[in-house]
C-alpha cells in the first residue's frame, strides 16, 4: 500500500507540472497547437532516459524511491491519453496536417530524447571501454 500512496503523490506532482507547463506553452505558443504536450513528452522523455541509467547504477536506492520519481512524477509529467486525444481533435476538426507531423516527429523525439540522455548520464564510459579492453587481454593470455 505504501508504493501505491508514492505512485499517487508523485503522479499528482507530475500531472500538475505538466498543466503548469502546458498553460505556459499557451501563453507564449497559442492554443492551436499542442506544445505543452509535445514539451511535456519531450522532458520527461529525456528525464526517464536519464533516471533509467541513474537507478541502474544505484542499487541502493529503494525501489519506493524509483516509484515516486518514474512511475509517479514521470508518468503524470508525460502524458499519452493527452497526446491521443489532442491527435484525435486535429482529425475530426478536420485539421489533418497538424496531426500528421505531430504524431510522427513527437513519437520520434521522445524515443531520441530518451536515448540522448542515456550516455551524458552514464558515467565513466572510457573506464568501461578500458574494462573490457582489460577483460580482452586477460582472456587472450591465458593458456589454450
Amino acid at each position: 500500500m505504501e508504493k501505491v500512496l508514492f505512485v499517487a503523490l508523485g503522479g499528482g506532482i507530475g500531472a500538475a507540472l505538466r498543466y503548469l507547463l502546458t498553460e505556459l506553452a499557451n501563453l507564449h505558443g497559442g492554443v492551436f497547437f499542442p506544445y505543452g504536450t509535445i514539451l511535456a513528452n519531450l522532458i520527461g522523455s529525456f528525464c526517464i532516459g536519464i533516471l533509467f541509467v541513474f537507478f541502474s547504477e544505484s542499487s541502493d536506492l529503494s525501489p519506493i524511491v524509483k516509484l515516486f520519481f518514474v512511475t509517479g512524477i514521470l508518468g503524470g509529467f508525460t502524458t499519452f491519453s493527452t497526446y491521443n486525444m489532442e491527435l484525435l481533435t486535429f482529425v475530426r476538426t478536420g485539421a489533418v496536417f497538424p496531426a500528421w507531423p505531430t504524431s510522427r516527429s513527437t513519437s520520434s523525439a521522445a524515443s531520441s530524447a530518451a536515448g540522448l540522455a542515456s550516455p551524458p548520464a552514464t558515467p565513466c564510459g572510457d573506464e568501461r571501454r578500458a574494462a573490457r579492453a582489460a577483460r580482452r587481454s586477460q582472456v587472450a593470455s591465458l593458456p589454450s
